[in-house]
């Protein structure tokens, strides 16, 4: 027969028997906890694709009963965790222009400088 729960495995339990609601666990070492209830057939643990979730066993659910906690009915999953994948993809957008080279001619061309800038210069009309 196994030893009384330990305050954190109970608080685990107590979680999973409440559906495994969000913003409880600031991190995934509940999981750990969970692990070894599952060993001792209180909750059945599921791991598909990253997605992780708990449920009561009957035995879990005797036991949170026998403690007087009424555990809800669930089939939910862990608060959420930081994603490690990578971020999605950027929508399409319209190919970017190309930008051709200038000669340099042309890239100083208009050129305003003091000395044309300036009344007396004829060639600059205002």
């Amino acid at each position: 027969m196994h030893q009384p729960l330990n305050e954190r495995r109970q608080t685990v339990l107590d979680w999973v028997g409440q559906g495994c609601p969000d913003g409880v666990w600031p991190d995934s070492t509940f999981k750990v906890s969970a692990q070894a209830l599952q060993s001792r057939g209180l909750i059945r643990i599921t791991k598909r694709r990253r997605h992780w979730s708990a449920q009561l066993t009957d035995k879990g659910r005797q036991h949170l009963t026998d403690h007087g906690i009424c555990p809800v009915e669930q089939n939910a999953a862990p608060p959420a965790q930081p994603s490690r994948k990578p971020s999605p993809p950027r929508p399409k957008t319209a190919p970017r222009a190309v930008r051709t080279t200038q000669t340099n001619s042309s890239k100083n061309w208009p050129r305003t400088t003091a000395a044309s800038s300036s009344p007396s210069n004829p060639a600059h009309t205002q």
